[in-house]
């Protein structure tokens, strides 16, 4: 997959899987562009049955089955906690995995993702001790009613080797022709198939793994809409294709429709798709760094994915991953060194479910999807702040939860003290679980309440492409200035025709006073003209879509709060780390760092400056330091952890002065996040 941190892959480079938010960005910009001729959201707001969208193109042969196999599949990937990888094969815990299996199946799946990985296993000649565990770890599976879904040729890139891989194959797969505890096959995870020797490689593979299992269907998953449109277009047989999705939740409805119009009569299946609860995971910008407010998104990013492969015709999609990694887990390296990476899980180590897990529970049992978004301000992190809203500009304002205003219920979102400047505005912000459609009428409404207010105080809609860039906005009347009761301010807009996203701000700029707002509806007014697309033969019915208005969200879980919020831009929910605001970000602006010694040489100074007409530093991410107290002049002292300063506003040089705490090297990893987003860099010396 592709996300903020690396899960597996198919070679030396796909195993570090896009730390780098930037490199993200990258990804989500050049291979997410959906063609102009994907098909828009059927009159979303008002079907009676979007999940049956028309049909236009017939069926291959075999697909039925295969389709028919996949509606009701309910599949989730799977590694122990505490083994991940391949130590799930050489640590391998059968009774850890008979309570994990039971725990699963009980929660309602019905099929379990089991990943092989060609050098633990064996190869090209697999050691009978591991083709042993895998048997046993099947018959497990089955033995609780789950079927499995068997990926192959995990952490491989040898395509020249077709015999090995043929042989090694071979003996895998031996005994399994015709299983029916094997849902289906995946050759090789997130293949790189823009790479001729990859496509080569399946080529001569697919059929040969075809022919050794029979009607078991056969796929080679990809994370990006061109390697899928590259394994279509180099015809390798395969029965179904498989997608994986890890990019911002609100592009899901375009990219399940590009993807079927991709595949055209071939069954699709999403096969993966997760977020990270890790407390300083910045995939999404805005978010504070606390559990609360990680896990808050993370239920949201599977409610998004789930309803849009809905409203798509799809089946169920399947999460990334059942549990969360234990701290002392075996996991290999590069994984091993990304945080973020033990955090995808459904539940946590200890066996709790997070929220994500409550909202998965519902769509396993078939509910209805619940559109709402703490829409009135309920529910809080353990910080105080609301979740689900993200916070736009945090070092120009004050932003709390207030327990003793609202308007209904027992709170409201409260800014006060705010700056401001003419590029944007301090705000809550969000974006709404379902889809929209272009040249659609949607009505953002919200609830004001003002105290000495000044400035301007109001609401908006955000409009973004489908490649996540910003494409303007369109805001409601200012509320009145001073100290008012309640009023409701509303705007209604129409969809851009380019428009794929859209974000809810609810904005106070340059108050000297405090702005409360609370009950925020949004929904569609008028609906978009219906446009055909391939239909899948056999798809659950779809859900009409209700107006999104203040209900029931699932609790979050509170712990201690960790470091202060990160700032997010206008952007930043389509474009980790990138800012709104008047700096030319193309070409990217360098940011420059320079390094000298303190005359007494115990020291190292390094200053960092970033370049561009009118751009900023945000804030700094210090990373996990190797040897080395940083004092950050302005800011904290004798910093030896990972942590984030955030600077005064305006702010384009700091300076660190870097002490060696032992004999030895010393290494300071840096991200510095500027109007253009993130530049990671880092300041070190050698053991002299």
């Amino acid at each position: 997959m592709i996300r903020l941190c690396p899960r597996g892959g198919t070679s030396v480079a796909a195993r570090f899987r896009l730390v780098s938010v930037l490199l993200a960005l990258i990804i989500v910009s050049m291979n997410l562009a959906l063609d102009a001729a994907a098909a828009q959201p059927a009159a979303l707001a008002h079907a009676e049955n979007p999940g049956r969208l028309s049909s236009a193109l017939g069926e291959t042969p075999g697909a039925a089955p295969v389709r028919a196999m996949l509606v009701p599949l309910k599949l989730v990937s799977y590694f122990p906690a505490r083994n991940g990888w391949e130590y799930m094969w050489s640590n391998w815990d059968l009774e850890a995995m008979d309570r994990d299996f039971a725990q699963l199946a009980s929660f309602g799946f019905n099929s379990v993702r089991i990943i092989v990985q060609a050098p633990t296993i064996g190869y090209p000649r697999p050691s009978q001790l591991m083709l042993d565990r895998l048997s046993r770890t099947i018959g497990l599976a089955a033995s609780h009613g789950l079927r499995v879904q068997l990926t192959l040729f995990d952490w491989w890139s040898d395509y020249e080797d077709i015999d090995g891989s043929r042989t090694w194959a071979s003996a895998v797969l031996a005994g399994y022709r015709g299983d029916s505890r094997i849902a289906y096959i995946d050759i090789q995870n997130e293949a790189n198939t823009t790479d001729s020797r990859v496509t080569t490689w399946l080529q001569h593979i697919a059929p040969f793994v075809k022919e050794r299992v029979g009607s078991i269907p056969v796929t080679s998953s990809v994370n990006t809409i061109e390697r899928l449109r590259a394994l279509v277009h180099a015809n390798v047989p395969v029965d179904l294709y498989d997608f994986h999705f890890y990019y911002q939740p609100e592009l899901a409805y375009r990219a399940f429709m590009q993807a079927r119009q991709v595949v055209g009569p071939v069954p699709l299946f999403v096969g993966e798709a997760g977020y990270s609860t890790y407390v300083n995971n910045r995939f999404a910008g805005g978010l504070p760094p606390t559990p609360g407010a990680q896990e808050a998104f993370q239920e949201q990013f599977h409610r998004t994915i789930q309803y849009a492969a809905h409203l798509a015709g799809l089946p169920m999609a399947a999460p990334w991953i059942f549990k969360d990694f234990a701290s002392d887990a075996m996991i290999p390296p590069p994984i091993d060194s990304y945080v973020a990476e033990r955090s995808f899980g459904l539940f946590r180590t200890d066996g709790t479910p997070k929220p994500a897990a409550g909202t998965l529970a519902r769509v396993l049992r078939g509910e209805q999807t619940d559109l709402s978004f703490n829409n009135g301000f309920e529910l809080s992190d353990e910080s105080g702040l609301p979740t689900y809203w993200r916070l736009h500009h945090l070092h120009q304002a004050r932003f709390s939860r207030d327990p003793t205003v609202s308007r209904s219920g027992g709170a409201s979102g409260a800014i006060s003290r705010s700056g401001g400047d003419d590029s944007s505005l301090p705000a809550f912000f969000l974006t709404p679980v379902a889809p929209i459609a272009a040249e659609t009428s949607y009505t953002v409404s919200a609830w004001v309440r003002g105290e000495s207010a000044t400035g301007l105080t109001r609401i908006a809609l955000a409009w973004f492409d489908e490649a996540g860039s910003y494409i303007g906005s369109d805001t409601s009347p200012n509320a009145p200035l001073g100290t008012i009761g309640w009023q409701q301010l509303a705007v209604t807009a129409v969809a851009p025709e380019t428009a794929a996203g859209v974000q809810i701000h609810l904005q106070s700029a340059f108050n000297s006073g405090t702005a409360w707002f609370d009950d925020v509806v949004f929904n569609a007014t008028a609906s978009a003209p219906a446009t055909a697309a391939p239909s899948p033969t056999a798809s659950a019915s779809g859900t009409p879509l209700p107006t999104m208005s203040a209900t029931t969200t699932p609790t979050i879980a509170t712990t201690p709060a960790p470091t202060a919020p990160t700032t997010p831009g206008l952007g930043a929910t389509a474009t980790p780390g990138q800012y709104a605001g008047p700096v030319a970000c193309s070409p990217r602006p360098p940011v420059a760092l320079t390094t000298s010694r303190d005359q007494d040489g115990t020291r190292l100074r390094v200053v960092i400056r970033v370049t561009g007409d009118g751009n900023r530093i945000r804030h700094l991410q210090i990373g996990a330091t190797q040897n080395a107290s940083i004092d950050v002049v302005g800011g904290p002292a004798g910093v030896t952890d990972a942590s984030t300063f955030l600077p005064p506003p305006g702010t384009t040089q700091l300076q660190l002065s870097v002490r060696r705490v032992a004999p030895g090297p010393m290494i300071v990893p840096f991200t510095v996040v500027d109007d253009c987003g993130e530049w990671t860099t880092f300041a070190g010396t050698g053991a002299g």
